[in-house]
């Protein structure tokens, strides 16, 4: 099955995971009952996964000693990966409810390449305090949003000395 299947992008493939994991297994539940016990569970394209899983059982034909054990682990291995996926959709959720209620998630969500996870995580960087302007066209002065400033030296000033990321809050004001 290792071979048949990507389990860390087939969402479907984990979800057969769950409930059948040895060759044995499958055989017995046969394509037809496999596909509706995986559409019952909502896996996409459960035929293809159906068809390729008993392709795989039926050209498998050796019994590992502890296999019943390995299988139990993999069928709780594959139902956590499953639960901690929808447990990243639901933070998520709530990261982007939050970002929303910020005064300024509008303008800089607007920004390109900002969505509302890295406008979380600026407004998290900024304290979220931020003052939003724009400077004066051709201006050379950091962007009024931007949390990190040019001291007045010409030297980059971060929190963390990272001069690109200070650059990248110049760019969109030269």
């Amino acid at each position: 099955m290792e071979r048949a299947f990507d389990f860390a992008h087939r969402k479907g493939a984990l979800i057969l995971l769950t409930g059948y994991q040895t060759p044995d297994g499958l055989r017995r539940m046969g394509a037809a009952r496999l596909e509706r016990w995986l559409r019952d569970r909502h896996a996409y394209n459960a035929d293809d996964i159906a068809t390729r899983a008993i392709e795989a059982a039926t050209a498998q034909r050796t019994t590992v000693i502890g296999q019943d054990v390995a299988a139990s682990v993999v069928a709780r291995l594959a139902q956590t990966v499953l639960d901690n996926g929808a447990e990243l959709v639901d933070v998520d959720a709530m990261i982007e409810a939050e970002f929303q209620q910020h005064r300024h998630a509008g303008i800089i969500a607007s920004m390109p390449g900002f969505g509302h996870l890295l406008g979380a995580e600026l407004l998290a960087a900024a304290n979220g305090e931020l003052t939003v302007s724009r400077p004066p066209t051709g201006s050379l002065a950091s962007p009024a949003w931007c949390p990190f400033r040019e001291t007045p030296d010409g030297s980059a000033a971060t929190s963390n000395g990272h001069a690109d990321t200070t650059a990248a809050c110049f760019a969109s004001s030269t």
